[in-house]
Parts: structure tokens; sequence; C-alpha cells
């Protein structure tokens, strides 16, 4: 199999790193949409990474639904989710405010990087920086009261959770200057710190 994307890319990013702990093996084919637009065209028309390009030849698109896949399919029922129902839904939590913050730093990008300057639209752009200051708090507050939700290096929340908060740090630092996530920031600095995000390192 193939994983196409860069590791710049925080979806593409948890992608390779959830398939490597779960043992599955795959290829990573390095293809931006941006700086590689043509070549990712000719595999993946809508340019969309991570892009996973199965043994059989068919592409499965969003890094949720590859690492679902995988999961389901790929193993032999390893999980990085947690057997315990009560300590999965706090996961869940927990990703769903690291992918929601992931989606607004994004937007903030497209907002202040390729719109031109003439034509942004400072309301939204506020509205955006609101959201992700709301998304990274209340994640932050979330692994400071809970943090058996991200003990564990192998779990889906620990992984997506970590990204969320350097990705924010080192993307867009002016929308969230004054917000305060020392809890998130260790955390972050924990896992860059093991060999799996060392591998995949942007």
């Amino acid at each position: 199999m193939k994983l196409i994307g860069v590791n710049n890319s925080p979806y593409h990013r948890r992608t390779a790193i959830s398939l490597t702990l779960l043992g599955v093996p795959f290829e990573v084919q390095t293809l931006s949409p941006f700086m590689h637009s043509e070549a990712l065209s000719q595999i993946n028309p809508m340019m969309k990474v991570p892009t996973l390009v199965c043994d059989s030849g068919e592409q499965i698109m969003d890094s949720s639904l590859i690492i679902q896949y995988a999961e389901s399919t790929l193993t032999d029922g390893k999980s990085l989710w947690s057997a315990d129902t009560a300590i999965r839904q706090r996961e869940y939590r927990a990703a769903s405010l690291a992918l929601a913050a992931l989606e607004k730093c994004l937007q903030i990008v497209y907002e202040t990087r390729l719109r031109p300057a003439d034509v942004r639209h400072l309301p939204w752009l506020q509205r955006l920086e609101t959201q992700l200051q709301a998304g990274l708090g209340e994640l932050d507050r979330l692994v400071d009261s809970q943090p058996e939700v991200v003990a564990s290096e192998y779990s889906q929340a620990t992984i997506t959770a970590a990204i969320a908060g350097g990705f924010a740090r080192t993307t867009v630092p002016a929308s969230i200057s004054d917000l305060k996530t020392p809890a998130l920031a260790a955390l972050s600095a924990r896992m860059e710190a093991t060999p799996v995000f060392q591998q995949f390192a942007p």
C-alpha cells in the first residue's frame, strides 16, 4: 500500500503515525497538493492528502477513515482506542476537539496566506481565531484534568491532540499568541520526542 501526502500535513502525519503504531506496512509517496499538484492529480484528481492507495488500487481519502479502515481490516484486532467504553468516550472528545482545531488552523492558513490581502474578510478571520482558541483551550483543560485520556503513546487521542497543539503553535502562532495551553504544550513536547513522531517529523 501507498500513503500519499507530506509530513507537514497534520492529517497525513497522524495517519502515518497511526498506521506505524498499528503495525500496518505501507510506503510513503511524498506529494504535496501545492508543490506537486500535477503528479498528485494523476493519482487522485481531487488532490487530497492523505490518500491511501490499497493493494487493489482502490483509494481511500480522509485520515480518520483511513485509520478506521486499517484497524478494521488490516490488523488482528489492534486499535488505538481504549477498550473501556467510558475512557473511549473521553478519547473521542479529545480527538474531536483536536481535529476541529486543526480544521480552524488550516482555514486561517488559507485565509492569510492564499487569499490576497485586499479581499480578506477580517470578521471571518477573527471568527476562525476565536474558534481555534476555544478549541485549544478546551483541549488543554481536558489534558490537564483527565491525564489518563492521553497517558498512552498508543492512543489516537494522544496522537491527534499532540499534533494539533504543535501544529497550531508552529503554523498560526499569531492567532493564539495570548492563549496559554501548558498541558497541551507538554503533551506535544512529550510525543514529539518519541521515535515514531520523529520518523514523520514535518
